[in-house]
C-alpha cells in the first residue's frame, strides 16, 4: 500500500494550485481545421477539487471560441430536474451486471459502503448516495457533507475521447459492417472521459449535456471520502478510455474500455452505440445492455493500478480483445499483458485460458531486490493489414522492452517473442550511459522501417512517486529496428550498434543532430533528454516519418513539445516551424548554430504555463496545427510545415498498416 499512497503524494508539487489547471492532451472531433470542428479539454481546480470540461468552436482559420462547458450545464440540470433525473449507471458486484445508482439497486456490500458506524441509520447513507448523484441540499454547515466548488468534480489525467459516426473501412468486415456504418452515419456524437468524483462522465459532444455516468464498482469502497467535508484528495476514475468499433454476438456495435488510472485495479466496458439508450441509461433493460463488464483485481491477483489505456482489437483467433498491462502496485509486484475478450465475463466470471489471456514478463537483467514492476500501455501491430493482430509491444518499470508474438490463432501459443533458457525475454532493456535502467511508463509507437521489419518508437521517465519530481536522472527516447529475426536482437548505446542523436537548446527552441544512420551497422538510434529530470510522460505520435512528442521537466512546471526524424532519430530534413511569421517555411526561420552555420528548429518551449500531454494533430491545407493543452488551462497552437506526406493507408487505432 506504501506505492498507492505515493502515487497520490506524487502530484501534489503539480496540482496544488488554485484556480483551472490541466494535466491531460486535448481531443478533436475531426482530423481538419474546419469550421464546425470543436477541440475539447479537460480541467480542474484543486483548491476545492471541482472540475470541468470544455469544447471550443472553431473557425477556418483555428481561431477557437468557447462553446460549453459542462460543469455549468450539469450544475444547471440538477437545479432545473433535481438530481432524480440524472442517469446514473454501476455495476452489481453480486450479480455482475449493470444496474440504476440508486439505493434500492445496489448490492449489499455497496450499500455498506456507503455507511459509517456512527449512523443512526440508513437514511444517512442514502444521503451520501444522493449527495454523489449531484444532490447539493446537504451541502456544508453542521452535520453537512463536503462543500463542493462545481458540479463536476476534478478531472486530470484522463484525456476525454470523441465517438462519432463509425469510421473504419469495409475491407474490415465487407460483408457485415458496411450497413453498421450506414445505419450508424447520423449518430450524435458523444464525448467520454472519466472524473475523479467517481464516474466515467458520457457528454454530448455538441450540447455538453450529460447523458448518462458510470461508478465502477471498483471505486465504491473509497466513494464514501468525497462526502467528508475533511475530504484529502485522491484519484477515481482517472484512466483514459478508449473507443472502438467491435463484432460482438449481437453485431457490430461501439464500445468503450478505459481502467482506472491511479484509481484503483480494474477496467470496465460500456457499450454506447446508441445515444439515445445512453440518455434514458437507467431506463428497465438498459443498464444491462450498456455496461457490459469489469475486470479487476478480483478476477486476477496481478491486476494493478491500472495505468495502461486499453487497445481494442481482434485477434488470430477471431475474438475481439481489449489489451492492456497490468499497471502497477500489483500484489506481486510483477509485469503481465492482459488480453481481455471482449465476449469474456458475460456471466460474472472470468476464465483464465476462456475468457482472457494472461501473459507474464518476468525475465530481464536482474532488478534490485524488491524493485516493485508493472506493465505500460501495450501496442498493438498488425504486419500485413488483414486487421489482426500479430505482434504486441509494451514496456515496463524496470525499463525492459517486451515483444509478445499473438500471430498464432491458438492463445495457448501466444507469449514473449524471445525467450532466455525457459523465462521469457524482453526485447530491450533501457538504461543510462551508467547502466542505471530507466522505467517506461508510455506506450511505444510503432512504424515501418525503411528497408524492412519495423521501426519501435519508446521513451523512458515516469512521475509516479514523491522522489519522481525531483529526479534528475536522465531519460531518453529510443528508436529500435525490429528485423523480426527469431533470436534476441542485440542493441547498445555503448558498442556504436545505437547511433547516438542530441538535441542543442537555443532560447526557446531546440535543434537535433543530423548524424546518417549507416543500416548496415546501426539497429536503430538514442537520445538522450538533455534538460536535468526531463521525461517523456506522454505517447509519441507517428506522422509521415516524423516522430512527435512532449517531454515533461518538473523544475519547469511544464515541458517542450518536440520532432524528430523518425527513422534516424535526427533532423528533420525541412523547415518545419515558421519562426518569422512570414507565411513561408525558409532558411529565413532557421537558428544559427555558429558563424556560417543554421539548422531548422525541431522543438518548442512555451512562453508561459507549460505543455502536457499529447497534442491534438490537425490538417490545414499544406499545414498542420497542433493543438496543446498548457498546466494553466489555456490552450496553445503551433502551425507547421508537415513536409513531404507518405501517401498509404490510414492506421487502424494502434495497429501498424504498411
Amino acid at each position: 500500500m506504501a506505492f498507492a499512497a505515493a502515487l497520490n503524494l506524487s502530484q501534489a508539487p503539480v496540482v496544488s494550485q488554485s484556480g483551472y489547471r490541466s494535466a491531460a492532451g486535448v481531443a478533436a472531433s475531426s482530423r481538419n481545421v474546419d469550421a464546425g470542428t470543436r477541440l475539447y479539454q479537460t480541467r480542474f481546480d484543486a483548491s476545492d477539487w471541482h472540475g470541468d470540461v470544455v469544447a471550443y468552436g472553431m473557425d477556418g482559420t483555428g481561431g477557437l471560441t468557447l462553446a460549453w462547458e459542462a460543469g455549468a450545464l450539469l450544475r444547471q440540470s440538477l437545479l432545473a430536474n433535481g438530481h432524480q433525473r440524472r442517469q446514473i449507471l454501476t455495476y452489481h458486484g453480486t450479480a455482475r451486471r449493470g444496474v440504476p445508482f440508486a439505493w434500492n439497486e445496489l448490492s449489499n456490500v455497496q450499500q455498506h459502503a456507503l455507511r459509517q458506524p456512527h449512523d443512526i441509520d440508513d437514511q444517512v447513507a442514502i444521503d451520501r448516495l444522493a449527495y454523489l448523484r449531484g444532490d447539493p441540499s446537504r451541502e456544508g454547515g453542521p452535520g453537512g457533507f463536503r462543500q463542493r466548488g462545481g458540479a463536476l468534480g476534478d478531472l486530470v489525467h484522463s484525456r476525454p475521447v470523441f465517438v462519432g459516426a463509425p469510421g473504419l473501412p469495409d475491407v474490415i468486415a465487407p460483408h457485415t459492417y458496411p450497413a453498421f456504418r450506414n445505419a450508424q452515419a447520423g449518430r450524435a456524437p458523444i464525448l467520454v472521459v472519466g472524473g475523479n468524483d467517481g464516474f466515467v462522465h458520457v457528454f454530448s459532444a455538441a450540447s455538453g449535456q450529460e447523458l448518462m455516468a458510470y461508478a465502477p464498482n471498483a471505486v465504491f469502497p473509497r466513494l464514501i471520502e468525497l462526502t467528508k467535508p475533511a475530504y484529502v484528495h485522491r484519484y477515481y476514475v482517472d484512466g483514459s478510455p478508449t473507443a472502438a468499433d467491435v463484432q460482438t454476438a449481437s453485431g457490430w456495435r461501439t464500445w468503450v474500455v478505459g481502467g482506472l488510472g491511479a484509481g484503483g485495479r480494474g477496467a470496465y466496458a460500456l457499450d454506447v452505440t446508441d445515444p439515445a439508450r445512453l440518455a434514458n441509461a437507467a431506463a428497465s433493460g438498459n443498464p444491462a445492455a450498456i455496461v457490459q463488464w469489469e475486470f479487476t483485481a478480483a478476477d486476477d491477483a496481478d491486476l494493478g493500478f491500472t495505468f495502461s489505456q486499453p487497445s481494442v482489437v481482434r485477434m488470430q483467433n477471431g475474438r475481439w480483445a481489449a489489451l492492456f498491462g497490468n499497471g502497477y502496485n500489483s500484489p506481486n509486484d510483477r509485469a503481465v499483458l492482459y488480453i481481455a475478450f471482449l465476449d469474456g465475463g458475460q456471466d460474472g466470471t472470468w476464465t483464465p485460458g476462456v475468457d482472457y489471456v494472461r501473459i507474464p514478463a518476468n525475465g530481464g537483467l536482474p532488478a534490485p531486490t524488491g524493485a516493485p514492476n508493472g506493465l505500460s500501455t501495450p501496442a498493438a501491430v498488425d504486419l500485413n493489414g488483414d486487421f489482426f493482430t500479430d505482434l504486441i509491444y509494451a514496456g515496463d518499470l524496470q525499463g525492459n522492452l517486451w515483444k509478445f508474438d499473438v500471430s498464432s490463432p491458438f492463445p495457448g501459443d501466444w507469449g514473449s517473442a524471445y525467450r532466455s533458457g525457459a523465462a521469457p525475454a524482453p526485447m530491450f532493456v533501457c538504461t543510462d550511459a551508467g547502466g542505471q535502467r530507466q522505467a517506461i511508463t508510455t506506450r511505444p509507437e510503432v512504424g515501418p522501417h525503411p528497408l524492412t521489419g519495423t521501426m519501435v518508437y519508446v521513451g523512458t521517465g515516469k512521475n509516479l512517486e514523491p522522489g519522481d519530481h525531483s529526479s534528475t536522472t536522465t531519460q531518453t527516447l529510443y528508436g529500435l529496428w525490429d528485423q523480426n529475426a527469431s533470436a534476441t536482437p542485440h542493441y547498445s548505446r555503448l558498442d556504436g550498434s545505437l547511433l547516438q542523436q542530441t538535441m542543442q537548446q537555443r532560447g526557446n527552441v531546440r535543434i537535433m543532430d543530423n548524424h546518417a544512420v549507416d543500416w548496415n551497422r546501426h539497429v536503430g538510434w538514442f537520445v538522450d533528454l538533455p534538460a536535468a529530470g526531463e521525461r517523456l510522460v506522454s505517447d509519441p505520435i507517428l506522422r509521415h516519418r516524423r516522430l512527435v512528442f512532449t517531454s515533461f521537466v518538473p523544475s519547469l512546471g511544464g515541458g517542450w513539445l518536440n520532432e524528430l526524424h523518425a527513422p534516424s532519430g535526427g533532423r528533420l530534413p525541412f523547415t518545419l516551424l515558421d519562426l518569422d511569421n512570414d507565411g513561408f517555411y525558409t532558411v529565413e526561420d532557421h537558428t544559427n548554430l555558429g558563424p556560417d552555420n543554421t539548422a531548422p528548429a525541431c522543438c518548442m518551449r512555451p512562453q508561459a504555463g507549460g505543455y502536457v500531454g499529447a497534442p491534438a494533430i490537425l490538417v490545414d491545407g499544406a499545414t498542420e496545427v497542433q493543438f496543446m493543452s498548457e498546466t494553466t488551462a489555456t490552450v496553445a497552437q503551433w502551425v507547421k510545415n508537415p513536409g513531404p506526406r507518405v501517401v498509404g493507408r490510414q492506421s487502424w487505432e494502434h495497429v501498424l498498416l504498411p
